[in-house]
């Protein structure tokens, strides 16, 4: 069960959104071929926010909060590829399954990149025939050539994650994913260049935990993936896992509108809570955290009656003057901190306004040109896997 509430905090944002992926069952068609399945048990995406141990983790420049509440899953994984979906292991996740004779690979990296299939580069077209949502070798007419990738690795939790929840996190593989935890399937999920997250609590045990992650590199979502570039495939992205507390912030979104001459601004905080949340406090900091803003929201509770969403509403406003407006040369950022119960979030804010007239281009009431590369997350070594080094 999950509450909504908007709070006005006087100042802020940056541009979020919350897209909810399909979570169609799967059917006796081939999930990766099958239109109706973009994915199931996977969560609603959200704004990337880690949960927190304290407030004070939040006062910092680092480029990401440290918390204790997240544990990497990067690393050395068992590894096996087949170039045909028949020919894929099957049963593979059940823990008593023999990978000893199994190679390993790094996750993340594009297995291309490593001596599994070969990198297709196409200016236009796909590298698989033209038959949507069919996957079919484009030479033969064929459905036995669509590599799948098995991978498998061991785990333990920390002794403080016990009684919360457990979220397992793909940051992007390519294309669609099957994961599963100590035998049990986790999920299924499309969409390669986006995060996908399943809730894998109730398939959790104490001690040692394994989970298995199957990859294929076509499904019928690649056909909405036809750009000029090197096509890669495995998981690129990093895997990660996070705890939250068994109540507290599911999603958050910030808007802002401002007054006359950008002499003042207004946030407009959005808040979906889950479980039995009680209050949300959302407070501003500016870049030097000191507190310029708070607004607090009460959380009615969610009647026996209703098992959906039910939105709730609650309106605050804390007046901004001489705000602090974020460009490219002088970015400037305020800190959002967002307290549930025992739910910490914060989210760095630059004040901007973007909006287009006629054919120009403003920011901040300023026009703007663009000058751009067209990049596609390409490294010499390691594919799709680019590093922050590299992407300077």
């Amino acid at each position: 069960m999950k509450n909504k509430i908007i709070m006005h905090l006087a100042a802020v944002s940056g541009c979020m959104f919350a897209v909810v992926a399909s979570g169609a069952a799967p059917s006796r068609v081939r999930d990766w071929e099958n239109i109706d399945v973009n994915s199931f048990n996977r969560m609603p995406a959200a704004t990337y926010a880690m949960p927190l141990a304290d407030a004070k983790a939040a006062f910092t420049d680092a480029l990401e909060f440290e918390t204790p509440w997240k544990m990497s899953l990067n690393g050395t994984w068992k590894f096996h590829w087949c170039g045909d979906p028949k020919r894929r292991p099957f049963a593979f996740e059940n823990p008593s399954f023999d990978v000893s004779k199994w190679e390993t690979i790094d996750v993340p990296c594009c297995v291309e990149m490593r001596g599994y299939g070969m990198p297709h580069y196409l200016a236009h077209g796909y590298p698989h025939k033209f038959a949507w949502p069919k996957i079919l070798d484009k030479e033969t007419g064929r459905p036995d050539y669509n590599p799948v990738m098995s991978y498998k690795r061991k785990f333990r939790l920390p002794d403080s994650w016990k009684g919360r929840e457990t979220i397992l996190r793909f940051e992007g593989a390519g294309s669609a994913l099957y994961a599963w935890i100590n035998g049990e399937k986790a999920g299924y999920a499309e969409d390669s260049k986006l995060p996908s997250e399943f809730n894998i609590t109730p398939f959790l045990k104490d001690g040692e935990n394994e989970i298995s992650v199957q990859v294929f590199r076509w499904c019928d979502g690649s056909y909405v993936e036809d750009q000029d570039m090197l096509r890669f495939s495995g998981i690129f992205r990093d895997v990660s896992l996070w705890s939250r507390p068994k109540a507290g912030i599911a999603d958050f979104v910030v808007t802002q509108t401002f007054g006359e001459g950008y002499k003042s601004a207004t946030i407009d905080v959005a808040v979906e809570t889950y479980g039995d949340a009680k209050e949300v406090t959302a407070s501003l900091y500016d870049a030097d955290f000191k507190e310029i803003g708070r607004a607090t929201a009460s959380i009615p509770p969610i009647p026996q009656s209703h098992n959906s969403i039910i939105p709730q509403f609650h309106n605050s406003t804390i007046s901004l003057t001489s705000p602090q407006l974020w460009s490219a040369e002088k970015p400037y950022l305020y800190t959002l901190l967002l307290k549930c119960g025992d739910d910490i979030r914060a989210k760095r804010i630059g004040l901007k306004e973007q909006k287009i007239v006629g054919e120009v281009f403003y920011v901040n009431g300023k026009p703007i040109k663009f000058k751009g590369v067209n990049r596609h997350e390409t490294s010499p070594e390691n594919g799709r896997t680019v590093s922050r080094a590299e992407m300077l």
